[in-house]
Order: structure tokens, then C-alpha cells, then sequence
């Protein structure tokens, strides 16, 4: 017997059948068609100081050739030579995608490096519902090169772990 002839045979709730197959119909074409997976980020990008904007100089961001970088917000702390940035960045993909990450590293006086880790707080465009997080490990340069002392004038923040959208 056809499900139609069924249902109403099984007591004429047809309507009600009907409405339920609908929503179920919206529901499977609102959902989306594959689940987002979650992606290894491995990355470099090369600030000058004072930070305003950078570039990705090493790896590469899926979904993003041509990023731009630039730090939105940014702070220091120091205590007992040891000194913590905390701020946040916004990676500009273009035509409306970016995301945006938090970052909090430290580092002692004069070091070559910082360390920390950064999350996303917010993405727009094909990363809207984008999750992430991880490590950053900053290096400071004077040019284009690791610096070998306290005379800086750039950094390279390298960011791994993980993002999903």
C-alpha cells in the first residue's frame, strides 16, 4: 500500500503527516551539506614595529591567498623583567572574509622570542561560524633577519594549531 494510502487509512491525519515531511524537508536543506572540518594551521606572518600591518611570509591560511594582517588592538604588562602582550588581529582575505584572533604572549628582556597562544574570537564571510586556537611563537628581526640583540624593528609571529569552519 503507497504511505499516502496509509496514512490516511491509519486515521486521516494527513495534513498533519504532510507538515511534518515539509519541516523535515526545510531542516535537511538548511543544514549544511558537509560538516566542517577541522584544519592545521601552520603560518608565519611579518610585522615591522610599531605593528600595524603584516603579511603571511611562510604557509599559508586555507581559503585566504592573499592576506592581509593587521593588529586592531594591542597591550603590554611588565613585571620582574618579564613582559606579557595580550591584543588581537584581524586577517583580511578579502570580499568580505576575515577572522579575527586574540593573542597573549610573553617574553623576558631582550629575548629573541616570545611565545603564547592565540584563539579566534570572531570570523565574517566563509569563516562566520570559524573555531580555532593555538600556539604563537614570535621572532624578532631587525630587517628581514632574526635579531641578535635588543635593537629590533620587526617581528615574525609564527601561529600552528587548529581551526575549523
Amino acid at each position: 500500500m503507497p504511505m499516502m494510502e496509509r496514512l490516511v487509512a491509519a486515521g486521516g491525519h494527513l495534513p498533519a503527516a504532510l507538515a511534518g515531511l515539509a519541516a523535515a524537508a526545510v531542516l535537511a536543506f538548511a543544514l549544511p551539506s558537509a560538516a566542517a572540518q577541522l584544519l592545521v594551521v601552520d603560518f608565519t606572518v611579518r610585522e615591522t614595529i610599531p605593528l600595524t600591518e603584516g603579511r603571511i611570509v611562510r604557509g599559508h591560511l586555507e581559503d585566504c591567498d592573499a592576506a592581509r594582517v593587521r593588529t586592531i588592538h594591542a597591550g603590554s604588562s611588565a613585571s620582574g623583567g618579564v613582559t606579557t602582550f595580550n591584543g588581537s588581529k584581524r586577517i583580511d582575505c578579502g570580499s568580505g572574509n576575515t577572522l579575527t584572533l586574540a593573542f597573549s604572549v610573553r617574553t623576558a628582556d631582550c629575548q629573541k622570542t616570545d611565545a603564547g597562544t592565540w584563539k579566534v574570537t570572531r570570523g565574517t564571510g566563509l569563516f562566520a561560524s570559524a573555531r580555532g586556537q593555538g600556539k604563537l611563537v614570535g621572532t624578532y628581526t631587525l630587517g628581514t633577519k632574526p635579531s641578535p640583540s635588543c635593537e629590533r624593528d620587526g617581528i615574525d609571529d609564527r601561529y600552528t594549531g587548529k581551526l575549523q569552519y
